[in-house]
């Protein structure tokens, strides 16, 4: 992701093929990442799967002795939290630095306008998750705690 990112602040010029490139891979990295971009019920769907896909993940990590990757571990992540941090620092800086390319390649404007919808959603859901994640740990503030007990650890405490 990084890499992509770094070659497309580079980009100035669309008009080699190395810099049509990057902003190919950029589009696509945009789409690959997009479904926070959409309304919240069709974000949230998409989240979920999203994470029931990494918990499989490290749950078969876990049982093979393997460390398990924070983002895939069902005991201790937060998805709310996840999310915001998703969002706030993935998310949200490629398509910004793809609207900033677009106006400054744009007379009129139009391509970054476009953009600015996804970046609205993209707000509009981070808050969403971060009011999610204040509300969970302001009901319980053990919420966090409870949840990074294993199953098989609980009989310990």
């Amino acid at each position: 992701h990084k890499n992509v990112i770094d070659r497309f602040q580079m980009s100035h010029s669309w008009k080699s093929t190395d810099d049509r490139e990057v902003l190919m891979s950029v589009l696509l990295k945009c789409a690959d990442i997009s479904n926070q971009c959409r309304p919240w019920n069709i974000a949230n769907q998409w989240n979920n799967a999203v994470y029931a896909e990494f918990y499989r993940e490290g749950d078969a990590d876990a049982k093979v002795s393997r460390p398990v990757d924070g983002l895939q571990n069902r005991y201790t992540n937060v998805i709310s939290k996840s999310s915001v941090g998703f969002i706030g620092f993935v998310v949200l800086p490629l398509f910004k630095n793809l609207k900033e390319t677009l106006e400054s390649t744009s007379n009129q404007g139009t391509y970054s306008d476009s953009i600015q919808v996804f970046i609205d959603k993209l707000n509009e859901n981070k808050e969403r998750y971060q009011r999610q994640h204040e509300e969970s740990t302001a009901k319980d503030p053990h919420t966090v705690l409870v949840k990074a007990i294993s199953q098989e650890n609980i009989a310990d405490y």
